[in-house]
């Protein structure tokens, strides 16, 4: 113990001298930074406040909630105003905290300071369990950050055009004047797949909380990134090892609460990992985002989630209050073993094979409708178009959705979404330049890198 009090302050003084200390987040630093080179320095670092955060642009865009007129002039953050009606803004303005883009970039430096710092120690001490449980860590976080960015800077995925098209900056060493460069598309899902692979093979079966990853953690990043490459059978054989893994669902026929908010995220055995949403973004708070009426008119009377995803307003706007990362902070945004039976029941689907498609969705969906609710016997041509609906009635507002507005988009999807404010109505029509963010000007300034087209 007294270890790691004594190295401790070196991690925290570390995270703090590289707030924005990088030629891709910020500016070029000349401070003499203090590394760690213990295990514990390493463990400390990992576990900072912003590794469980996710950017959460993507969240802004979606239409699964909206704003009151009031609500959104009385904002004060430009750039939330912009993100929420898809207006360009180069992001030069924060608002209540870092943008997606730095936040990743941070965690992804952080990150290769572990795995430089490991090297140089295994070699002087050699590998041991808890040297690999830690390196796990590094390439789990470089690569879910990544993942991030992709999927918010750079186009939906196509295996054919993917070779051509502009990819993101790959981060994987510390060095300050490394020249930033947009790897391809191609080479930048090769680097995310390669870094969760290796987490998958480093990472404990188990791990104490749910705040530090495990291998059913990075084999549910995996499920989700293959399903946002279109690799269906990947995908699937993911997210059967997380649903195989001894976890159980949450039947929400036995669900009780007594406070305003049914889930905590450190007692929801459904979380494979706790993560959430930044809370950089004034409207995606409690007391000003509303539920789309449509879709929540769109839960069958018998569904449960009605009653405990959702409250109703004084004024009659529906409030969602069912995050599994409870009432505090931002909301839920990781992986969690009721998406992974989504995930294989779409990859079934898509490969249609429907009988097993339904199989997962009427097992999810057993735990969440009322008891003697009777399943409506799908027909086969109705079983993808099921499970997407489902999709996003059970993934509500976890970060999820702009994701898959893109990926399906790039299959033929055609969703259009749409927003009113006031008298004035804004689209973003399938595949539209402005579902890929504009990279921070200042970003584009000092590294040089190429912006998305628009």
């Amino acid at each position: 113990m007294k270890k790691t009090i004594l190295h401790l302050p070196i991690a925290i003084f570390f995270i703090w001298s590289t707030h924005s200390c990088t030629s891709f987040l910020d500016v070029k630093s000349d401070e003499k930074l203090t590394v760690p080179t213990m295990l514990e320095d390493f463990e400390a670092l990992l576990n900072g406040p912003d590794f469980i955060l996710e950017p959460a642009e993507g969240e802004v865009m979606t239409t699964d909630y909206y704003l009151s007129e009031e609500a959104f002039e009385g904002m004060y953050c430009p750039v939330n105003a912009d993100l929420y009606r898809w207006i360009d803004n180069p992001l030069i303005q924060n608002c209540d905290g870092n943008n997606g883009w730095e936040l990743s970039y941070q965690n992804i430096y952080r990150s290769n300071v572990v795995l430089e710092g490991l090297q140089k120690y295994e070699q002087d001490k050699g590998e041991n369990e808890r040297s690999r449980n830690v390196k796990g860590h590094a390439y789990f976080v470089r690569g879910i950050n990544h993942f991030g960015v992709i999927k918010l800077w750079a186009k939906a995925y196509d295996r054919v055009t993917s070779n051509a098209e502009l990819g993101i900056p790959l981060k994987l060493t510390t060095d300050f004047n490394e020249i930033s460069t947009r790897a391809v598309l191609k080479e930048a899902m090769e680097q995310i797949e390669d870094d969760l692979l290796k987490a998958t093979d480093l990472l404990p079966e188990r791990q104490i909380s749910v705040r530090l990853p495990n291998k059913v953690s990075a084999w549910a990043y995996l499920s989700r990134f293959y399903l946002y490459l279109s690799d269906f059978e990947k995908a699937r054989h993911f997210a059967e090892l997380c649903i195989n893994s001894g976890l159980e669902l949450i039947d929400f026929n036995t669900l009780s609460f007594t406070g305003a908010f049914p889930f905590n995220m450190d007692t929801n055995t459904e979380i494979l990992y706790a993560r959430v949403l930044t809370t950089a973004y004034e409207s995606l708070g409690i007391n000003l985002r509303r539920v789309d009426m449509d879709l929540y008119n769109s839960y069958a009377d018998d569904d449960l989630r009605k009653d405990i995803y959702f409250s109703i307003n004084t004024d009659g706007s529906i409030r969602f209050r069912g995050s599994y990362s409870g009432g505090g902070g931002g909301l839920f945004s990781g992986p969690a073993l009721d998406e992974m039976y989504l995930n294989a029941a779409e990859c079934y689907a898509r490969e249609n094979n429907f009988g097993k498609a339904k199989e997962y969705l009427y097992h999810l969906l057993r735990n969440r409708m009322a008891e003697g609710y009777i399943f409506e016997d799908l027909q086969d041509s109705s079983v993808l178009e099921e499970v997407l609906k489902e999709r996003r009635k059970e993934l509500l507002l976890r970060g999820i959705r702009f994701g898959d507005v893109k990926r399906l988009n790039s299959m033929g999807g055609s969703i259009t979404l749409v927003r009113t404010v006031g008298l004035e109505e804004y689209t973003l029509p399938p595949n539209s330049p402005n579902a890929i963010l504009l990279i921070p000007q200042n970003v584009i300034e000092i590294s040089g890198i190429e912006q998305n087209p628009r």
